[in-house]
């Protein structure tokens, strides 16, 4: 009797369980799609946070130049300094609106004209003197084209590339003078990696073998025999001139050295190479869609080039103009937290040339200095691995079917930029001084609107007001972007399988928009339900859909809806997918903001210098001001060892135990506006060693120091300094303090 109770409680529980397992799914399948909308909601404001802060850092770094420039030439007399602005913007601006209701709208009809016929900024870009093309290239990247994860802005920005590009070979008789380093477009496509998904992919793909790299103290891989021969032999630099190369490879001590080195260049360089061809499914879909108009452009205007030599092409935009630049300076791509020690900073050096040399098969001489020969092996070796990836990175689809999709749905959106006023009046000077190159028309549509719009106010009378512009369409757009494409054969509709990928790629934007559609079973619920909704965007996303599908069914004979349906949950839902890129978003994030926090630092220090200046000046006049209208910190502050090396101001420390770091404590004073005085003591004395040593640090030699290759100043014969860390440094803990 107890068995047969157990074994009819037993069916009971059964029964209930299966009852109840599709509320259970249903609450599983909820549950899903609102983890599904905060992953997406997260990943949109990491999105406009990065280009938030890809825009201020742009703008920083570009003072950061300015400042540079001006004060060399204030340290040598060239200018004085009340040649400088008296404040300094640091990439922020405030928010503001403009007041004139009718110059709004024409602005608003102006950049969308100028987004949507990129034509215009393509010839605008050939156009601009060199000294103005960096204004104009932060105004069209960061600004007109600002949203850097908006497949519409971006694929718009890559029909503007796709046009200069074409001119750029049209204009060109001689393969071998494409896309030199001083030429507009090449420093439009240096410019474009920097921005937010080029320096996700940079970060992804190098940054923990920089960090590996960098971390091995002792490592050398200097191959140079004379080099070598001047260190092993300790020579002094004005007697360099006297060892040949042949005398220090004769040398045993330096042929062993180098031997061993060679070897370790090798296998580092190696790791790079492996990560970079292991990683093209993470390059940034814009960046492989240039490599691909590279290669195109060279088979349609230079048919006769071996593919070999157009694939060197592509290397040196992929490689040299984005990889290595990278590897070279990795604390200017946020890889680092701090400037390599110059004997690191020649081994990237050396990685990065022999990662070149690797993609210049072809090339009449792939390594430039002898004592590179012996890797020759090394480099032809792996050639052909790296040009079936430079073939694969152009395996892309074109983006103008998409783009047409794009600019359908984006016809009833109110659409808007964030633009300073600045940006607004200087790219209308731009446009107005260049109006013959770019215009063959009188009644040409921005004839019309630079007409309207007036003389060009001055932008340097403008104050740095961030404005958001509503995006105005004032004439008919054209959905075809066809006319003027690279390629004939990409211009010819690849018929059904075309129109899968429109219809698949719709659907995804259909469920993104709206993901409570998933839980639909077959594909005309989702439509169906999407139409009723009372969302416009997802209205419209859901007829065009529905046009879309209707097509499909009617000449795809292998149509199967389950596996439509199916491919596009799948890409959608993915959480994996969607975790990896939350977690590289954020890592892509926090540097930048690091980055712009560094700069930020490098321009209190400029400030400090120039109130400094202005001090001096004032007290030889007889006057007795602070600039900074706030009560100087002089010190003395005390700062140890570990603390100084955590800040980035140590950059090397040699034969210094961790023991022994911990016994040294450094005080510093600031002794008159803009000379310091760093005491290096010793708590507990030590034989043979002076208990204080005692350095004045000027500001000014500080500053000029950081125009040398590598700014770093030797403290004493064990400590070396980091130049710019340390200015940054001195301006945190002895800036003024407000009254």
């Amino acid at each position: 009797m107890p068995a047969l109770i157990a074994d009819l409680n037993m069916e009971c529980l059964s029964a209930q369980h299966l009852l109840s397992l599709p509320n259970e799914k249903k609450k599983q399948h909820k549950n899903t799609i609102q983890l599904f909308e905060n992953m997406q909601q997260q990943l949109q404001i990491l999105k406009v946070d990065i280009c938030k802060q890809c825009k201020k850092n742009f703008e920083l770094e570009k003072e950061v130049r300015f400042f540079d420039q001006r004060i060399a030439l204030l340290i040598n007399h060239k200018i004085t300094v009340d040649e400088f602005p008296d404040n300094i913007s640091y990439g922020e601006h405030r928010l503001g609106a403009l007041k004139d209701d009718l110059k709004n709208r024409i602005f608003g009809n102006l950049f969308f004209l100028l987004q949507t016929d990129p034509r215009y900024l393509a010839k605008l870009t050939r156009s601009v003197a060199p000294t103005e093309i960096d204004e104009l290239l932060q105004i069209v990247l960061f600004s007109l084209y600002g949203n850097q994860y908006e497949a519409r802005e971006e694929h718009l920005l890559l029909k503007m590339f796709e046009l200069a590009i074409k001119m750029e070979f049209d204009e060109t008789d001689e393969f071998g003078s494409l896309m030199r380093a001083n030429t507009a477009i090449s420093r439009m496509m240096t410019t474009y990696t920097r921005r937010g998904p080029g320096q996700e992919y940079l970060k992804e793909t190098l940054q923990d073998i920089v960090v590996d790299v960098n971390s091995n103290i002792d490592l050398n891989l200097e191959v140079n025999p004379v080099k070598v021969y001047t260190a092993i032999y300790q020579i002094i630099d004005n007697e360099q001139n006297n060892i040949t190369m042949e005398r220090a490879l004769r040398d045993p001590k330096v042929a062993k050295v180098i031997k061993y080195r060679l070897k370790g260049l090798e296998d580092i360089t190696e790791q790079f190479f492996e990560a970079i061809v292991a990683s093209l499914d993470y390059v940034p879909y814009g960046i492989r869609w240039l490599c691909k108009a590279i290669y195109q452009l060279c088979r349609e205007r230079f048919p006769h080039i071996p593919i070999e030599q157009i694939a060197g092409l592509i290397g040196g935009f992929f490689l040299l103009r984005f990889i290595n630049p990278a590897i070279v300076s990795p604390h200017n791509y946020m890889l680092l937290n701090s400037q390599p020690r110059p004997a690191m900073r020649r081994n990237f050096i050396l990685i990065a040339k022999l990662l070149q040399a690797i993609s210049n098969k072809g090339a009449s001489q792939v390594l430039k200095e002898v004592y590179m020969k012996p890797l020759q092996y090394f480099v032809t070796s792996r050639q052909e691995k790296l040009q079936k990836f430079l073939h694969n990175l152009c395996d892309v689809d074109d983006f103008h079917s998409y783009l047409e999709i794009e600019q359908y749905l984006s016809l009833p959106k109110d659409m808007s930029i964030s633009i300073t006023l600045k940006e607004m009046h200087r790219l209308h000077e731009l446009l107005c001084k260049y109006q013959d190159f770019l215009i063959n028309d009188d009644n040409d549509n921005l004839t019309v609107l630079l007409h309207e719009l007036g003389e060009p106010m001055s932008s340097e009378c403008l104050d740095d007001v961030t404005v958001d512009v509503a995006l105005l369409s004032r004439w008919d757009v054209s959905l075809s972007f066809r006319d003027e494409m690279i390629d004939p054969d990409g211009a010819i509709d690849n018929g059904i399988k075309n129109l899968r990928k429109q219809c698949r790629t719709l659907l995804i934007k259909l469920l993104t928009k709206a993901p409570y559609l998933m839980k639909e079973l077959n594909m005309r619920d989702v439509i169906s339900r999407g139409l009723a909704t009372d969302n416009e965007e997802v209205i419209r996303l859901a007829s065009f859909a529905m046009t879309c599908l209707s097509e499909l069914q009617d000449n795809d004979k292998l149509y199967c809806e389950e596996d439509l349906l199916r491919s596009v949950k799948e890409q959608e839902h993915h959480s994996d997918r969607m975790l990896r890129e939350l977690k590289g978003l954020k890592n892509v994030k926090e540097s930048l903001e690091w980055h712009g926090e560094f700069l930020t630092q490098q321009l209190d220090a400029y400030k400090e210098y120039l109130s400094a200046v202005r001090n001096k000046a004032a007290h030889r006049d007889g006057e007795i001001t602070n600039g900074n209208k706030g009560k100087l910190n002089l010190g003395p502050l005390e700062f140890s060892f570990t603390q100084l090396e955590k800040e980035g101001v140590i950059l090397e420390s040699r034969s210094i135990s961790a023991k022994r770091k911990q016994n040294i404590n450094f005080i510093v004073l600031c002794t008159e506006p803009g000379i310091y005085r760093i005491t290096l003591r010793y708590k507990t004395p030590i034989a043979g060693q002076p208990a204080v040593m005692d350095m004045d640090l000027h500001l000014e030699e500080l500053l000029e120091y950081q125009h040398f290759r590598d700014p770093v100043l030797n403290l004493n014969e064990f400590v070396v300094l980091d130049v710019r860390h340390t200015l940054s440094f001195l301006h945190k803990h002895f800036r003024p303090k407000k009254l």
